[in-house]
């Protein structure tokens, strides 16, 4: 989810709530009663399946120091993307762990072209046996020299757009 395991701010749980009791009751008024006994769901219903054994239930995500920034690139970045999944309800750690995927920052700075230069961020999602689940990648090109020393809000701007690709990785995972 978006909110991450177990994370859904209480006015839209409230919400779902109400609207899970409107349709349980309307189903009940629409449906005749049924022997409960003799009602068994059929062997291939993937709800009824148990979890595979030894499946590892995600309940963090991991987002250890990003790599390869100029300046103080790597802190903020960092930062930045754990502040993105953290708001998204995920409890974040700063290391792997057994029952968290890993998101990894890289980042390349290219050689100044006139008064541009390039940069590409590549965040790499790893389940939690190091396996890569996928990637996103941010290319773009900024003022030349404008990352030499603080990143400032482009951090910020880099992670909170790279987190939405995140979060459909992790829904895929799940």
């Amino acid at each position: 989810t978006l909110y991450g395991p177990g994370n859904i701010p209480p006015e839209l749980m409230a919400e779902q709530q109400v609207a899970d009791q409107q349709a349980d009751a309307a189903a009940d008024a629409a449906t005749p009663p049924v022997d409960t006994a003799a009602a068994t769901p059929p062997a291939d219903d993937p709800a009824k399946k148990p979890a595979k054994p030894g499946a590892v239930t995600i309940k963090a995500v991991a987002v250890p120091s990003v790599k390869g920034a100029t300046g103080s690139g790597n802190k903020e970045l960092t930062i930045a993307m754990r502040d993105a999944l953290q708001q998204a309800g995920w409890p974040i750690l700063t290391a792997a762990r057994g029952d968290a995927l890993t998101v990894q920052g890289r980042v390349v700075i290219g050689e100044a072209h006139g008064a541009t230069q390039s940069v590409r961020i590549v965040w790499d999602v790893l389940t939690p046996d190091g396996k890569n689940l996928g990637n996103l990648k941010q290319d773009n090109a900024v003022p030349a020299g404008s990352l030499d020393k603080e990143w400032g809000d482009n951090a910020r701007y880099a992670a909170e757009a790279a987190a939405e690709g995140i979060f459909s990785l992790i829904q895929k995972y799940r």
